[in-house]
């Protein structure tokens, strides 16, 4: 792994993005909860 930061990498930015879209969605539901 310490010889491949690269795909440390890609790790770290698919995890953020798997954070982030189950942000997108808890944010849709608050918004469907609101309405």
């Amino acid at each position: 792994e310490a010889g491949r930061p690269d795909a440390s990498e890609a790790h770290i930015g698919s995890a953020r993005g798997a954070r982030d879209a189950a942000a997108a969605a808890a944010g849709e539901d608050e918004d469907r909860a609101r309405a």
